[in-house]
């Protein structure tokens, strides 16, 4: 008998308790991603330097976060999740200290952004491998919690990085801030995460709603052999799966979007005449809406209202109407408006990425395929710096920088509409062939061949 994760054996509410840890840890790790923003500011006024160098640590931070995977996804070939999260743990506390001695920008890029940024990449890219592998019939909520524990870090960490930045400076502030980071540890300690083979056992079973189906041969007797080996072999079939690379460019936009739009959000609104107060209450007001599209719109997919790929056709022309709007929105309510719809479909698109994955790629190849993700991604997240200093700097405004990126989201409707339209002519046919099955059995036949239609069990 198949056995499965410890934590799956309980009823009720207490199945959640490792979603709830794994929230903790993420709303613990993004506290830098959801106040860089604020270390924008901070790094342009200790280093005093433009907008462009500024946003060089930040952008790297973002970075590693995006592509921890292309080193945290072959490592769960060699030692176990829990260890790789350990890893990642220790590195993002190493990190943040590390920056409030760093003296140069150089180091403080250095620190901050790819000790400290690749510590938090590892640490995303595995919660989500294992929310993935072990809550397959609620992996849309499990997934939206999570990322809702990164939410919540917008109601405490902006307000909190603030009032230690009047007390302690700059400096003293990251050093506060990475002893708070300490207790990933111990939340990382809690994790109890099946092993690799359990996952593979499992790995057919994760999708019985008529989606396409990429893993059916996944785990057909396959014999054990090298880690070398079994990662080139993995390797090759993700990347045969064509709805792989969909998954991927959404993802890099989404990303590039999130990234740049709580990066410049801060210096946006304030060129609008808003004070700091007025921009912490706005990026509160964000997390709200941040929260709902993160925890709330997965579940539609969960209770299969909508279909996974319909979901984020929709997801993603709103959330261009929004972004596009940005531009042309002067006063505090109307950017609120506007920014808090944006990061309702920001949040949704962010939830549902560990989704697509397991839906689409297959529980098995899961830590594999963010690396690949990671690697073929890579070289465009570090052309952030680039892009903000050529717009803020050059061109005098991020409005054209918005109108940009809401072009692209809405670009992304196309191939999401047309997964759609394969998977309902795919449904069509699954349907169809059971009815000619049986007609052929009972009318063309003779009589004394005939198969009885009670036999007949729908599958060709």
């Amino acid at each position: 008998m198949e056995e499965t994760a410890s934590f799956e054996k309980p009823r009720g509410y207490t199945k959640w308790i490792p979603v709830i840890i794994a929230a903790l840890m993420l709303f613990l790790e993004a506290s830098t991603y959801r106040c860089s923003g604020i270390f924008y500011v901070m790094i342009m006024d200790e280093f005093n330097v433009t907008r462009g160098p500024a946003s060089w640590p930040i952008s790297i931070l973002g970075a590693m976060n995006d592509i921890g995977g292309i080193l945290a996804g072959p490592l769960c070939y060699l030692i176990s999740v829990k260890s790789v999260l350990l890893i990642g743990s220790c590195a993002n506390v190493i990190g943040m200290v590390g920056a409030s001695f760093a003296p140069t920008l150089a180091w403080m890029s250095f620190t901050l952004g790819f000790v400290h940024g690749m510590g938090g990449g590892f640490i995303r890219t595995m919660l989500q491998v294992f929310l993935s592998t072990n809550y397959r019939k609620r992996i849309g909520m499990a997934h939206g919690l999570m990322f809702a524990g990164a939410a919540s870090s917008s109601f405490v960490f902006p307000s909190v990085l603030l009032t230690l930045r009047k007390a302690f400076s700059t400096r003293g502030s990251m050093l506060i801030l990475g002893a708070i980071l300490l207790h990933l540890i111990p939340l990382c300690m809690l994790i109890k995460h099946q092993n690799r083979d359990d996952c593979s056992k499992q790995a057919p079973t994760n999708s019985n709603d008529g989606s396409i189906q990429t893993t059916e041969e996944l785990t057909k007797s396959e014999t054990p052999s090298r880690p070398c080996f079994r990662i080139a072999k993995d390797a090759g079939k993700i990347l045969c799966t064509p709805t792989f690379y969909v998954i991927v460019i959404s993802w890099l936009i989404v990303v590039y979007t999130i990234e740049l739009f709580f990066m410049t959000i801060v210096d946006f609104a304030m060129d609008r005449g808003l004070s700091a107060e007025n921009v912490v209450t706005l990026l509160a007001g964000y997390a709200v809406t941040d929260l709902c599209g993160r925890i709330l719109l997965p579940v539609a997919t969960d209770n299969q209202y909508v279909r996974t790929s319909t979901l984020m056709a929709v997801n993603y022309f709103f959330l261009g109407s929004s972004v596009l709007a940005l531009p042309e929105v002067w006063s505090y309510a109307t950017l609120l408006f506007t920014g808090a719809l944006a990061a309702l479909f920001m949040g949704c698109g962010l939830a549902m990425h560990g989704v697509l994955m397991a839906k689409y790629i297959g529980m098995d190849r899961l830590p594999l395929s963010y690396g690949i993700a990671g690697l073929l991604s890579g070289p465009m997240v570090f052309l952030k710096p680039v892009v903000i200093g050529y717009y803020r700097d050059n061109i005098g405004s991020y409005n054209n920088l918005y109108r940009l990126l809401g072009g692209l989201l809405l670009c992304l409707c196309a191939p999401w509409i047309a997964t759609t339209l394969w998977e309902c002519r795919q449904d069509r046919k699954r349907k169809l062939q059971p009815h000619l099955y049986s007609s052929c059995k009972t009318q063309e036949l003779p009589e004394k061949l005939a198969i009885p239609s009670p036999d007949v069990t729908g599958d060709c």
